[in-house]
């Protein structure tokens, strides 16, 4: 992608006017929480959320609608030269909307600023929508970690983009 041209929207999906994109905070604990638990089978505890807060080298990052109302989330670090996009989730009614996009594209910036050449991530294999929606994004599928994944017991597939020479 060029510097400074955003990325063209999947089809069906519509930019979210009034939607800021801002650092997780502990105070925002409560909410990302709530989300996470309606949506994963398996989800984080508060605490994971917390030290990824308080990482060196974490990130975190809420999409939050005027009201306050926090719509989605993304957390991951970067170690040495290697990012991870660790969780990310966006509400139900807020999904195609641009949420995750905006905050995929804000975890990539962060992440090449901190020194990151590469951003990675994990994905259920049987989660064909997702692997769409980061193909879109530039990610490709290097890897499989067999049973990664619990509840129901499944292998993710391993994606990556390089953040160095493409426009982050």
């Amino acid at each position: 992608m060029e510097a400074g041209r955003r990325p063209e929207r999947a089809r069906g999906e519509q930019e979210e006017p009034g939607l800021e994109i801002r650092p997780l905070r502990h105070a925002d604990l409560r909410s990302v929480l709530s989300l996470e638990r309606s949506i994963y089978p398996a989800p984080w505890r508060t605490e994971h959320f917390a030290q990824v807060i308080d990482l060196p080298g974490g990130m975190g990052w809420v999409a939050a609608a005027l009201t306050g109302e926090v719509l989605g989330y993304a957390v991951g670090w970067v170690a040495a030269d290697e990012a991870e996009l660790a969780n990310i989730a966006v509400a139900i009614g807020w999904r195609r909307r641009g949420v995750g996009r905006r905050l995929v594209e804000t975890i990539r910036q962060a992440a090449s600023q901190l020194g990151a050449r590469r951003l990675y991530l994990e994905v259920r294999a049987s989660n064909g929508a997702a692997q769409s929606f980061y193909a879109g994004l530039g990610f490709e599928v290097v890897g499989r970690r067999p049973d990664y994944y619990s509840r129901p017991r499944e292998d993710a597939l391993v994606m990556a983009v390089d953040l160095v020479g493409n426009g982050t």
